[in-house]
C-alpha cells in the first residue's frame, strides 16, 4: 500500500524561522472545549522516548477540493501538545477518548511491545511507525496490516519536509494554539535541512538536529500527518465505542 506526501507543503527552505512559526499562531487555546460530537477529523502523533514521550493532536480542516492526497487539501490545526512518562501508556488511552482521535500513529521504538499493545487496544484506529531509508521519496509502505498493529514505514527526509513545509508557505498551512509551549517551537526550529554525500558520491537532502539536540515534537507532528492518510473521511464513528 502506498500514498504520497503533501506536495503543496514541500520544504524549500533550510529551517523554520521564528517569523514563520509566529505567523502560524492563532487565537485558539490548548484548553478549549474537547470534541463533543463526531464529524471532526482528528489525528494524533506520538514520539516515544525511553523516559518521556511527546504527543501532538491535530485537526484537519479542508479548504480546498479533496484530492487523492488529503494533505494537499487540508490545513493542520494543532489542538494540543504535551508529554507523558513513557511508562504510562494509559495517558494515551485517555487522549484517544478525550479528543475523539480517529487515527494515531506512534513511534514503534524504543519499546516495541508497548507500541504494539497500544495499537491492538485501538485496532483500526492506530499504527506503529519507523522511518525507513529504503522507502523512495514520498512513499508510505504498510506492513503487518492484518496483525492489529500495522507498521507504517516512510522516508524520513520527505515526511519531515512535508510537515515543516506547512510553516514555510504563505499563507501558512498550519495553525498553532496561542498557548503552545516554547519547547514545541524549539523542537520545530532545531531541525535543519542540509545535504550529505553518500559513499558513492551521490548527494541527498537530510535533516539534522541543531540547537539543544531535541526534536521530539517535530516527529510527533510528522506522525500526526501520517495519521491523516489512514483516518476515515466518514468521521461518524466514535472512539468511545472501543
Amino acid at each position: 500500500m502506498e500514498t504520497k506526501t503533501c506536495k503543496t507543503c514541500s520544504d524549500t527552505k533550510p529551517r523554520v524561522t521564528a517569523d514563520m512559526f509566529n505567523n502560524a499562531l492563532r487565537d485558539h487555546s490548548m484548553d478549549d472545549l474537547r470534541p463533543t460530537r463526531s464529524g471532526r477529523l482528528i489525528t494524533m502523533g506520538v514520539d516515544q522516548g525511553e523516559v518521556i514521550s511527546h504527543v501532538v493532536v491535530c485537526e484537519w480542516l479542508f479548504d480546498r477540493p479533496l484530492s487523492a492526497d488529503l494533505g494537499e487539501s487540508a490545513i493542520c490545526k494543532v489542538l494540543w501538545v504535551g508529554r507523558f512518562p513513557s511508562s504510562d501508556w494509559s495517558q494515551l488511552d485517555q487522549l484517544m477518548a478525550e479528543f475523539q482521535v480517529l487515527y494515531a500513529v506512534v513511534d514503534a521504538d524504543p519499546d516495541p511491545s508497548e507500541s504494539r499493545r497500544f495499537c491492538r487496544r485501538f485496532e483500526g484506529y492506530a499504527a506503529r511507525t519507523r522511518y525507513h531509508g529504503g522507502s523512495a521519496g514520498n512513499e508510505v509502505t504498510v506492513k503487518d496490516a492484518d496483525s492489529g498493529a500495522p507498521m507504517v514505514q516512510v522516508d524520513r527526509t520527505s515526511w519531515i519536509g512535508a510537515a515543516l513545509g506547512r510553516f514555510k508557505v504563505n499563507p501558512t498551512r498550519i495553525w498553532l494554539p496561542k498557548d503552545i509551549p516554547e519547547e514545541f517551537k524549539t523542537h520545530i526550529m532545531n531541525l535543519t535541512r542540509t545535504v550529505e554525500k553518500g559513499p558513492l558520491g551521490d548527494v541527498a537532502g537530510v535533516y539534522v538536529t541543531t540547537g539543544n539536540g531535541a526534536d521530539h515534537f517535530a516527529h510527533s507532528l510528522v506522525y500526526a500527518a501520517l495519521g491523516l492518510k489512514f483516518a476515515p473521511i466518514d468521521t461518524t464513528r466514535s472512539i468511545r465505542g472501543i
